[in-house]
């Protein structure tokens, strides 16, 4: 469950809002538009490219031990088993174990109340979908939109942490929406080659998602077909495509549902403000968003950029409806309003997180082949990972420890298979009650002498000084037991400069038997193209040299 925890930075000495990087800086601008395959609807580069590479995985964050009450670092069933009781534990703390409010537990643990989202949308036309699909869908939209009374005056007279719990609450429901949504896919059938209905052209975007959410293991092609062919994982897989395609497509949009003109006003404030701080970018932009929401911002333009994203995720998804066995023709249909209330709701939540001034909202990256941390992340499979334990209970000198049996050494660590949703962490200016508790404490233990005095009223920073941060929500991710690759523990250390200057092979030996999912998609529709033209040659360009390094995100493994 995640976790509230304010954290205190002290700043420099200097004034404040002295330059962009005192504080965070907020998400960038969504990338331009282009034309669909299928000319019936227009979609974001994104989601016809695959997800954007927000990072390389030498830039992973750090991975610090976890150490228990009694001083030794906890094992992985330890902390699956405390993540596990945390989610039963109410009343620890202000707000609970988890840090949240009452009224966001509650929020979580109920379906029948979908999160009333704020009116958005514009008033100028954007581009919008063609076709009785697109038809369809829109009117699913529109039996569904609420009334727009999320936006008004109470919203902005709230303080930021009724904002912050409210922003919880919805982000919880959400990812409790796209779970119920992803375990209603069908359950493969045992015979099916996924791959061969998987690896066609058609299904480039897919590939790309899967590749980037998902690693294999080492057992090459065989291990990919087992992930597409175990149910737990494709459900995980559907979770994943969502909340990355959510993430860079309705999170990253600076008013997502914006109108032409509005967009064309964000844009230039945005690149005007690139050397000012992240917060008071923040404070600009929801200004600039607030001023215009009186005639830009209805439901009816709202819908008009939902359709798009629905219909495209829909399409996408649509494989792996078809390996299941089902008729995708009909329970896409069904399934359509289900998916239409998710980016419902994630579009709401992008322009109440847009018009919060007060506070800069990131997403920051969670990367499979990542050792599981239960302060960050919270597992899909949870139960299963505890039952599969290969951890087994002794007591010593009286105490119960987990011990590792012999030959267990390959799978002694729990490890992010596939990505299902990113955390949401919030950051705002000064330290809170936090920060003036703290200060007062060393207050109480500092020397009494006149000149400590009159040196710290000059230069020390007082409880408004510096940034907060808090954790509304811990990334969803699908573990397994293994052993994490070297590369991925050693990167950017000292050791993997070092291999490096030495030309060591430690990291080609040690990824041997993985296979990117994304090179075997590569040739096998090359193959296939040959295959199509009698003197053995194709007529089509090689695709893998469309994709250049800068643009290709990371294909997994």
């Amino acid at each position: 469950m995640p976790r509230n925890r304010s954290v205190v930075q002290r700043p420099q000495r200097g004034p404040r809002r002295s330059s962009s990087s005192a504080g965070p800086q907020p998400p960038t601008r969504l990338f331009s538009r282009e034309g669909s395959p299928s000319k019936n609807v227009h979609f974001s580069r994104n989601l016809i490219m695959g997800p954007h590479d927000p990072a390389r995985r030498s830039q992973s964050p750090m991975r610090p031990a976890l150490h228990g009450s009694g001083g030794a670092a906890d094992s992985p069933t330890i902390q699956l088993r405390q993540e596990q009781a945390g989610g039963r534990t109410t009343g620890r703390g202000r707000n609970g174990r988890d840090g949240r409010t009452a009224a966001a537990r509650r929020g979580t643990s109920s379906n029948n109340s979908p999160m009333r989202r704020a009116s958005g949308g514009i008033k100028s036309t954007p581009k919008t979908a063609s076709g009785q699909r697109a038809r369809d869908t829109e009117q699913s939209l529109a039996s569904r939109t609420l009334p727009a009374d999320e936006l008004d005056e109470g919203w902005y007279m709230k303080s930021p942490e009724e904002k912050h719990s409210l922003i919880c609450h919805g982000v919880e429901e959400l990812k409790s929406k796209i779970r119920s949504f992803a375990v209603s896919f069908p359950p493969p059938r045992a015979e099916l080659d996924a791959m061969s209905s998987l690896l066609v052209e058609n299904n480039a975007c897919l590939v790309r998602y899967i590749g980037c959410l998902a690693q294999g293991g080492k057992g090459g092609l065989e291990g990919w077909k087992r992930l597409l062919q175990d149910e737990t994982c494709r459900h995980a897989l559907v979770f994943g495509i969502i909340g990355q395609a959510l993430k860079e497509n309705v999170f990253s949009a600076l008013c997502f549902g914006a109108g032409e003109k509005l967009k064309a006003t964000l844009d230039r404030a945005d690149e005007k403000s690139i050397g000012k701080e992240g917060f008071i970018r923040t404070q600009e932009r929801a200004d600039e968003i607030l001023k215009g929401s009186a005639h830009s911002l209805t439901p009816s333009a709202m819908i008009a950029a939902v359709a798009p994203v629905v219909l495209q995720l829909e399409k996408m998804l649509l494989p792996l409806w078809a390996q299941g066995g089902t008729e995708p023709s009909w329970t896409a249909k069904n399934k359509r309003h289900e998916l239409a209330e998710i980016v419902m709701a994630a579009a709401g939540l992008n322009q109440r997180m847009r018009l919060d001034g007060e506070t800069v909202y990131s997403w920051p990256p969670t990367f499979k082949d990542e050792e599981f941390e239960p302060e960050r992340m919270e597992s899909f499979n949870l139960a299963e990972m505890i039952a599969q334990s290969p951890y087994k209970r002794k007591e010593i000198n009286g105490s119960e420890r987990a011990i590792l049996p012999k030959g267990s050494e390959h799978k002694s660590e729990a490890i992010v298979r596939v990505v299902c949703f990113p955390g949401l962490v919030a950051y705002a200016q000064g330290g809170g009650d936090v920060a003036k508790r703290e200060l007062a404490g060393e207050d109480d233990h500092a020397p009494r002498s006149k000149s400590n005095k009159r040196h710290r009223a000059e230069d020390e920073p007082s409880g408004d000084d510096g940034f907060r941060t808090k954790v509304l929500s811990k990334s969803v991710v699908l573990l397994q037991w293994g052993k994490q690759r070297l590369l991925t523990k050693e990167a950017g250390t000292g050791r993997h400069i070092q291999a490096m200057k030495e030309g060591s092979k430690k990291y080609e030996v040690d990824y041997e038997g993985f296979v990117e999912l994304y090179d075997v998609f590569l040739k096998r529709t090359q193959q296939e193209r040959e295959a199509l033209q009698p003197n053995g040659s194709s007529w089509l360009p090689d695709v893998s040299r469309l994709w250049s390094p800068s643009r290709s995100p990371s294909q997994g493994a």
